[in-house]
């Protein structure tokens, strides 16, 4: 029914904004934010889905955490995460 995009960098932005208008994606909505502020400015948000997909080289558990409050209990959340690299500890998971 609907999606919503998040990223900071404006590299990022930019391709979801283009892809979203390209596809014609009229209940996707881009927004141009920090993953942590924008958790903080929207607690009550919850979702079916979440695909996290943070960057490698500072990643932070403690965002996770944060983001994966906001997937419904019957919900699904997907993190992509380098092989290399032991999972994380995720709360209530």
């Amino acid at each position: 029914k609907s999606a919503l995009c998040t990223d900071i960098t404006k590299e990022a932005y930019d391709v979801m904004t283009e892809n979203v208008r390209h596809l014609d994606l009229k209940h996707c909505k881009v927004v141009r934010a920090n993953a942590s502020g924008w958790s903080d400015n929207n607690v009550h948000a919850v979702f079916d889905l979440l695909f996290l997909d943070p960057p490698y080289d500072d990643v932070q558990e403690n965002l996770l955490n944060k983001l994966i409050k906001h997937v419904k209990t019957s919900g699904i959340y997907i993190l992509s995460w380098p092989a290399e690299r032991d999972l994380p500890t995720l709360e209530g998971v």
